[in-house]
């Protein structure tokens, strides 16, 4: 068998993930193979593997084992996932149904973030032309803008997800008048 101490591998872990095989004999040898879900693998050597060439998802890991009399065995590992990035497809964007606000909508704009995964958190940042900020939890709600002073409103996104990965996006410039 192979075990792993983290099962959610991120961007930063996906050049070495750790694993053990267990239950080798001692003159025995195994072969840990990486599989993503379209066939793609890897082999791990050293008690590391580099899934950096493999696609995000569950990864399926199996071992083959030969002594040296030449019996084989093989088995399985569990069940890992690689998750590489917080932005599905690259495209995390935030966008107004208004981009310019007047005073009376200045507190609450509203905004909605796109293209976030499902396991993400994304924070909304506004900033003004002093570099006051506004920053906003959230994927789609209101920002109460009224501690900034008016004109070009920069707007950035960020988001995290549960394996660790952060990645930032654009968002729609904003005018408070």
């Amino acid at each position: 068998a192979v075990s792993f101490s983290d099962i959610l591998i991120n961007a930063a872990e996906r050049t070495a993930v750790a694993y053990e095989v267990l239950g080798l004999d001692p003159d025995a040898t195994a072969t840990v193979t990486f599989t993503d879900s379209g066939g793609n693998s890897v082999i791990g050597a050293g008690g590391f593997a580099d899934l950096s060439s493999l696609a995000d998802g569950a990864i399926t890991v199996s071992v083959s084992a030969t002594d040296l009399a030449g019996n084989t065995t093989a088995g399985t590992g569990a069940a890992i996932t690689l998750d590489t990035s917080a932005d599905a497809d690259a495209n995390l964007a935030v966008s107004f149904s208004d981009i310019l606000i007047n005073a009376a909508e200045r507190t609450a704009v509203a905004f909605e973030v796109t293209g976030l995964d499902g396991d993400a958190l994304a924070t909304v940042t506004f900033t003004d032309i002093n570099g006051t900020t506004v920053v906003v939890p959230g994927s789609a709600g209101t920002a109460d803008l009224t501690g900034l002073v008016d004109g070009a409103i920069i707007v950035s996104v960020s988001a995290t997800d549960t394996a660790g990965n952060t990645t930032g996006g654009t968002g729609a410039s904003v005018t408070l008048d």
